[in-house]
């Protein structure tokens, strides 16, 4: 298969002017890579990840002969989000530093918690931390540790490392996958035709995942639809990276595949909590207009790997199980956090579903006019 070459200097130029006219924010530096590199340095490990599993990509097309070009980069805000967007032929995915520092922080957290990942190193060797003055994982960094000097947040944010050396090895390769998670959405609305669709349909320019208001954010009737489409096709996508043996970071492609499926499901659930809280404690940062509720988005995935996941593989039953259970104690260390059984089993379930039954409906639908947008490669 012949290569995309991501990453051209014409690339870069576009996306630094995509980041400054659609966000109001310089595009961040690449970081150094290679003799240069920094250790454990996730957002480069992602990057680098998602621009391999993106050279895969150039021989996707649209109905009309056009060829597939993307864009991957991080845009310098604390601000929680991502968005998609166009410059000419080319599609921008942008993430947030914001959202990267949220997902090594809750990942970080989540494997300091002796009860959380029981099959991954000593995890007796931790000590379990409150969440630091009372924040949500995902939001310390963000709202107290920026006003500490540096000593002072070095010292509290040691907290959130776990003791044992795997179980720190697996932090970090779990926030990879959380952003990988991150990529692939945005890079589901470039490929899936919802961008040029909305360009074509609404005059929409972006494509955003998680609000600003100081933005003009894209609202429009089938807003939601596009969200969980591209939810699916993020999830679904994560897991056969594992599934497929397309998996390029070497730290994951040394464990057995249900662990790195227990680790991908459970990245996938965990974004979408830190996106219910980035709502929840900032609700002008949100409309509801533009995104549905995180309950509901939850409750798709779910939904997704019930139907679409779990017949690929036996493995995926038990990662799924286990995802869950982590989930599950996760909500009940920071009950801020949804519940993945109020989208299961809960009360309000049932309604949850009967909605999304009706929003798939209308997504059927919707993919029959997204059609001559889409990228596919042609066999």
């Amino acid at each position: 298969m012949s290569t995309n070459a991501c990453g051209t200097n014409e690339d870069r130029r576009l996306f630094e002017i995509v980041a400054k006219r659609v966000a109001d924010r310089p595009a961040a530096p690449d970081q150094p890579s290679g003799d240069k590199a920094v250790a454990a340095d996730i957002m480069r490990l992602s990057l680098e990840s998602v621009r391999a599993h993106i050279r895969l990509t150039s021989d996707a097309r649209r109905a009309d002969g056009q060829a597939f070009r993307v864009y991957p980069g991080y845009i310098e805000t604390t601000k929680i989000g991502a968005l998609a967007s166009r410059e000419g032929p080319l599609h921008v995915c942008g993430v947030y530093a914001g959202l990267a520092a949220a997902c090594y922080e809750t990942a970080n957290f989540c494997l300091a918690q002796a009860s959380m990942f029981p099959d991954v190193g000593d995890p007796t060797a931790e000590i379990s931390p409150a969440p630091l003055d009372k924040k949500s994982p995902g939001f310390w960094m963000r709202d107290i540790g920026k006003r500490l000097d540096t000593e002072a947040f070095i010292e509290q944010g040691r907290t959130y490392l776990a003791q044992d050396p795997q179980r720190q090895t697996t932090a970090l390769l779990l926030a990879v996958l959380m952003l990988r998670v991150v990529w692939f959405h945005e890079l589901a609305h470039c490929l899936n035709g919802h961008l040029e669709w909305g360009s074509r349909t609404y005059g929409l320019t972006c494509l955003f995942d998680g609000a600003d208001p100081d933005l003009p954010q894209p609202v429009f009737p089938e807003a939601h639809l596009v969200e969980y489409d591209a939810d699916q096709s993020a999830l679904m996508l994560a897991c056969k990276v594992q599934l497929a043996g397309a998996e390029n970071i070497t730290g994951l492609l040394a464990m057995p595949l249900a662990q790195r499926l227990h680790l991908t499901l459970f990245a996938a659930y965990a974004v979408t909590m830190i996106l219910a809280e980035w709502g929840r404690a900032y609700p002008f940062m949100v409309r509801d207009e533009s995104h549905p509720p995180a309950t509901l988005r939850l409750a798709n995935q779910v939904r997704t790997v019930a139907s679409n996941v779990l017949p690929l593989a036996a493995e995926v039953k038990t990662a799924n199980a286990a995802a869950f259970d982590d989930l599950r104690k996760l909500s009940a260390l920071v009950p801020a956090f949804p519940s993945i059984d109020a989208v299961v089993t809960g009360p309000d379930a049932s309604a949850l579903h009967d909605g999304l039954d009706r929003a798939q409906d209308a997504l059927a639908e919707l993919r029959h006019r997204l059609q001559p947008h889409l990228y596919q490669t042609i066999a």
